[in-house]
């Protein structure tokens, strides 16, 4: 995982927001070939050594998909990289989180936060570490 990425995971624990257990291998391993079969590409390593160190995040009203639909350790629902996908029932994106309206992930090429009704483009990132990135701090300084 990116240095960036890795202090901002420590900052959601610090802040009180439990991390979720690593993604299994195999649950990995589903999840980038699901992704590679949506997208043609492979799942971004920010994305893929995010979900190793915390399957799914839900943090101060942000959401991180995990790799699959499931339960935390506490009972707490966690959604699904491709069940959410499904859910939103959407060919333009693939996304790979939301918060508030909002949706994270991969649009027509590139890295963006949209809205969840028109996917209407708020802003656009370099890579998908620059996107998680984002939402991290955002969410943080909430």
């Amino acid at each position: 995982m990116t240095e960036q990425l890795d202090r901002l995971l420590d900052e959601v624990a610090e802040h009180g927001w439990d991390l979720n257990k690593p993604a299994a291998p195999n649950a990995l391993a589903r999840a980038g070939t699901w992704f590679r079969t949506r997208t043609g590409v492979a799942l971004p390593a920010g994305h893929r050594d995010l979900l190793a160190r915390t399957d799914g995040l839900d943090f101060n009203g942000a959401v991180l998909y995990a790799t699959q639909d499931g339960r935390t350790t506490g009972g707490l629902f966690v959604a699904g990289l491709a069940e959410s996908n499904e859910r939103l029932a959407d060919s333009g994106g693939t996304w790979i989180g939301e918060a508030n309206g909002d949706l994270f992930g991969l649009a027509a090429g590139a890295w963006v936060v949209a809205d969840k009704v028109s996917r209407q483009v708020f802003s656009q990132y370099e890579d998908c570490t620059a996107l998680l990135a984002h939402v991290l701090r955002k969410y943080l300084d909430a």
